[in-house]
């Protein structure tokens, strides 16, 4: 066998990237440090759209699958902020993202992001969320998941409402519990009331078993493959030139 004599950094280049700590804290960083590929480009600009379509009377629920660490956080945060500030939207250099960002007009849409495993259930992460926009007394706080998204929306105006559900930042372990059947009510509270429920499936939630079936009849679940992760360190990270490419 022949062996090389060069050196890996004379194959990869090493480019420097913003490592963005908290994605749901600071979206809008997130979406500055976001490496689109083709299959993310075509998986924003349909959420963007689904968005953007919403009638008076209806919303739908979207989740994202993929394994741990293939950039469900990331993606959900950049959506997030595309949705929320209407000045990030034309700023886009990913054509096709900016052409469905730039549809939802200026309207800035009030995002509701909850953290899972952040209190011992679900609701009341739901409720910690939905109080910080929409209840100024905790009595108002005593509703099921689906009434809390109901009246949530009808205080969000003219917009529709936008709920984000993601694990917990830095969180080392499952979350211990059941939520299949209360994400799925938030989904089919979206047949009749105005929001966008955007979920990314973790793994203790993420199989299509026991009480998490209802989730894939519920929700409309886009793919993260790895093969994303792979091309973005592939372009942005270890950049190689078209000679040291060949000889990898």
């Amino acid at each position: 066998m022949k062996r090389a004599q060069d050196k890996i950094k004379d194959y990869i280049d090493v480019k420097a990237f913003d490592e963005v700590e908290n994605l749901a804290m600071d979206s809008a960083r997130a979406l500055n440090a976001y490496r689109f590929t083709p299959a993310t480009s075509d998986l924003m600009s349909r959420w963007l759209d689904a968005l953007g379509s919403l009638t008076p009377h209806s919303g739908t629920a979207r989740a994202l699958a993929g394994f741990r660490g293939v950039g469900k956080s990331h993606t959900m945060a950049s959506f997030g902020a595309l949705v929320e500030r209407a000045d990030l939207r034309n700023g886009l250099d990913e054509a096709h993202v900016r052409l469905s960002a730039q549809r939802l007009g200026t309207w800035q849409y009030t995002v509701i992001r909850v953290e899972r495993g952040t209190r011992p259930t679900l609701l009341e992460e739901l409720r910690a969320g939905f109080a910080t926009a929409f209840f100024n007394d905790e009595s108002e706080w005593e509703f099921g998941a689906g009434e809390l998204l109901a009246v949530a929306a009808s205080r969000a105006g003219h917009s529709p409402m936008v709920l984000l559900i993601d694990t917990a930042f830095g969180r080392q372990t499952r979350v211990h519990r059941d939520d299949g059947p209360m994400l799925s009510e938030l989904a089919k509270t979206c047949d009749q009331v105005r929001a966008f429920v955007g979920l990314a499936l973790d793994d203790d939630i993420a199989g299509a078993d026991g009480v998490n079936v209802s989730l894939v009849g519920s929700y409309q679940i886009d793919y993260l493959d790895p093969e994303h992760l792979y091309q973005v360190l592939d372009l942005h990270v270890f950049q190689k030139t078209p000679q040291s490419r060949a000889a990898l």
